[in-house]
């Protein structure tokens, strides 16, 4: 077996940040979208109160 030099672990080190960074940003992204698609389903159930159970 190959030992792996610095250089390549250094690679590998920084490929797992990068994918550690854009996992955390999608989850936020996420996090924001179900927050505002609650959000929307809050506004329509008041529309739907206010406009049709009166």
């Amino acid at each position: 077996m190959e030992d792996i030099s610095i250089s390549d672990w250094l690679t590998i080190l920084s490929a797992l940040g990068d994918y550690r960074d854009k996992h955390a940003a999608l989850a936020k992204s996420m996090a924001d979208y179900h927050q505002q698609e609650a959000d929307a389903a809050v506004r329509l159930r008041q529309l739907i109160r206010d406009n049709f159970l009166r």
